[in-house]
């Protein structure tokens, strides 16, 4: 009983334990199985996903790629706005400098108020100087020849020479008073402001050929005035009558007499300074005109254009009317003088009042061209200065030299 029991036991339980294995194997595939599908679930559902994700970000790539490219055609498009926008403002800017181009050139063309009028006067102007240079020579060399005895061209004793002189005076020059003294038969001096002196009458009573002031105040004389100027430098030089020595005189052979030759070729050669100086400031007075010349008329045209612009400047008759204005009045009825044409052209400025109203309104450019012919202008007068400092220099030396000779007499 004992084997069997113990043998069903064994048997028994072997089987329960066969069962028991049974069921943890089932238990245990029931596990695995479930594993497994768990498994697969979860792969299928990452698989899922990361599909789903995949095309999710593929969609995103795309949608961004997409948008790149938008944002590409928008940046295209605005660069291509900004580049026709600045296109059209370079354009513009290069249309304007153009324009600007075009204008300043226009205004540059623009002459200044008085260029033309410069030029032109300068173009018909530039030979009196020359006229009066010629005439200031030959003026020199007429007083010296006088002082050497010389009277048109020929040799003449010291009394023919004061007699020539004083034949000069009464032709164009004689006062009542010269009358009356006896030395002229009748009264020839016209009645000028020059002439009337303080009488206030209108008498004639100071001759033009003893009278500085004929040249001294005025800027442009007239041809009686300067013959009359001509008396006034022969008397200027000559103080007494010249007695200059004769062809063939024995009186000079001497010492004594070649001494006083020489002094007097030396005071000749002092008065030649004076000459020449007061020679050429008469000559800038006189309206120099040779047969056949044309720069008076040259002259005069522009003068009486510029006058007729210039405060100051009245008409009156004279014989230079009908060839300067084509009238019997006109502002230079004498003509013009070199110092007449430098004080037209000096006043031609300032007492121009359409010149002034003009540079009033007028642009830089023209402002600029009217100073560089004012400049121009003043570059001329300072050359003119030059000369006088030279002939003052002249005048100095002069005196200086016939103070040293005094003193060393004494």
């Amino acid at each position: 009983m004992k084997k069997a029991f113990g043998l069903s036991v064994i048997i028994a339980g072997l089987t329960a334990g066969v069962h028991s294995a049974q069921a943890a194997i089932a238990t245990t595939f029931d596990v695995n199985a479930a594993s497994a599908k768990i498994q697969a679930n979860d792969n299928s559902n990452a698989s899922a996903t990361q599909s789903t994700i995949t095309a999710m970000q593929n969609a995103i790539s795309e949608a961004i790629l997409q948008l790149s490219g938008q944002n590409t055609s928008n940046s295209n498009a605005t660069m291509t706005a900004l580049s026709n926008m600045a296109g059209v403002q370079d354009q513009r800017a290069v249309m304007r400098k153009i324009e600007d181009a075009k204008f300043q050139a226009a205004t540059n063309s623009t002459s200044g108020s008085s260029v033309c009028n410069v030029i032109t006067g300068a173009i018909k102007t530039q030979n009196l100087e020359a006229l009066t240079a010629a005439w200031r020579t030959q003026a020199v060399q007429a007083q010296l020849a006088a002082s050497r005895g010389y009277i048109g061209g020929k040799w003449a004793a010291g009394e023919a020479v004061r007699k020539a002189a004083e034949t000069a005076h009464c032709t164009s020059n004689a006062t009542q008073g010269d009358v009356d003294s006896g030395m002229c038969s009748a009264v020839t001096q016209k009645a000028t402001p020059n002439s009337a002196g303080n009488a206030g009458t209108g008498t004639a009573v100071v001759p033009d050929d003893e009278n500085g002031g004929v040249a001294i105040n005025n800027t442009i004389i007239t041809s009686d005035q300067s013959k009359a100027m001509s008396g006034f430098l022969y008397l200027l030089e000559n103080t007494e009558p010249p007695n200059p020595p004769q062809p063939g005189s024995a009186k000079y052979d001497s010492a004594d007499g070649r001494r006083r030759l020489h002094v007097r070729r030396a005071s000749d050669a002092h008065k030649s300074i004076s000459d020449s100086i007061l020679g050429g400031l008469v000559g800038q007075t006189m309206v120099i005109s040779p047969s056949g010349d044309t720069n008076q008329s040259q002259a005069l045209s522009w003068a009486e254009a510029t006058a007729a612009n210039t405060e100051g400047y009245a008409k009156s008759t004279g014989s230079y009317c009908s060839a300067s204005s084509g009238s019997t009045s006109c502002y230079f009825p004498n003509g013009i003088s070199e110092l007449g044409v430098d004080e037209l052209r000096s006043k031609s400025w300032f007492y121009n009042s359409n010149w002034g109203v003009r540079t009033g309104t007028a642009g830089p450019a023209e402002v600029e061209k009217d100073m560089a012919m004012m400049m121009a202008w003043q570059t001329v007068q300072n050359y003119k200065i030059y000369r006088v400092l030279r002939e003052i220099d002249w005048s100095l030396a002069s005196m200086d030299s016939m103070m040293a000779q005094h003193e060393g007499k004494l």
